[in-house]
């Protein structure tokens, strides 16, 4: 679970700030994930690890630690061109958002 005020606090940002960076950070990982799918039915391995790559950083700037490593796992998964982790690391990455998403209270 991701606490918005911790996360406030570490990068001193006002909580609400927070939110809306991360809020923004939140709807275009969302974006970047579908075209993730897309891109994973054409086993679009360079394109991925590309897409990916750029919520990895967008993750670690803002503390997103799970988020950023979970990008991270993906991105190299993707460099491999190993479908199967690839699959399950998509999947995982989907789940985090949605934790994220719980806690901006979308």
């Amino acid at each position: 679970m991701y606490d918005l005020k911790h996360i406030a606090k570490e990068l001193g940002f006002a909580p609400d700030d927070v939110k809306m960076i991360v809020s923004v950070l939140f709807e275009d990982a969302g974006k970047s994930m579908q075209e993730i799918e897309k891109m994973y039915e054409k086993k679009a391995w360079k394109q991925i690890a590309y897409e990916v790559h750029s919520i990895k950083g967008s993750a670690a700037n803002m503390k997103l630690t799970e988020l950023s490593q979970l990008a991270l796992q993906l991105e190299q998964s993707a460099q491999d061109e190993d479908a199967q982790e690839v699959s399950v690391l998509i999947n995982a990455l989907k789940e985090n958002l949605l934790l994220l998403q719980q806690a901006l209270h979308l």
